[in-house]
């Protein structure tokens, strides 16, 4: 036989003995649908109640954790082939691409270091940049609307 305690915040702690007279026999409590317990009760009438607001909130906060978790691994999927320290920097890269498209003349630090260490023409650089960046746009966008249509 398994004893429990309620506490102030309805919240259930368990035990196969009993620790002192607060705790009760688990037979005193309503059991969900498939025969478990529940984390969230309330006392009503003299029976020990399942709490179905808590416990839902419980449930909702369950689900939109794990869709954020689902959403960011499927993100993480799209730009796994790069480092991290070449993604803190993606930023700033389209950020000095877009603005060298609109004037060559723009200040672009990270570009001309960039495209110089790798031995290349800057604007062949910028063409680059805006390229990946515009592919990642399209995907990155379809998976946040899921996750912003799915969440509850």
């Amino acid at each position: 036989m398994g004893y429990f305690k309620l506490e102030i915040d309805g919240t259930l702690q368990s035990s196969n003995k009993k620790k002192d007279e607060s705790w009760l026999s688990l037979d005193l409590l309503e059991k969900n649908e498939d025969g478990s317990y529940a984390e969230f009760w309330k006392l009503v009438d003299g029976k020990y109640v399942i709490d179905t607001v808590k416990e839902e909130k419980k449930t909702i906060e369950n689900t939109n954790k794990k869709l954020l978790e689902d959403t960011q691994i499927a993100i993480n999927n799209l730009t796994k082939d790069y480092p991290q320290f070449e993604k803190d920097t993606f930023v700033q890269q389209e950020t000095e691409a877009r603005a060298y498209k609109i004037d060559p003349t723009a200040s672009t630090p990270f570009l001309d270091t960039l495209a110089t260490a790798r031995g290349i023409d800057k604007s062949v650089m910028v063409d680059k940049i805006i390229s990946n960046a515009d592919a990642l746009k399209t995907p990155v966008a379809k998976i946040i609307g899921e996750y912003q249509k799915a969440i509850v």
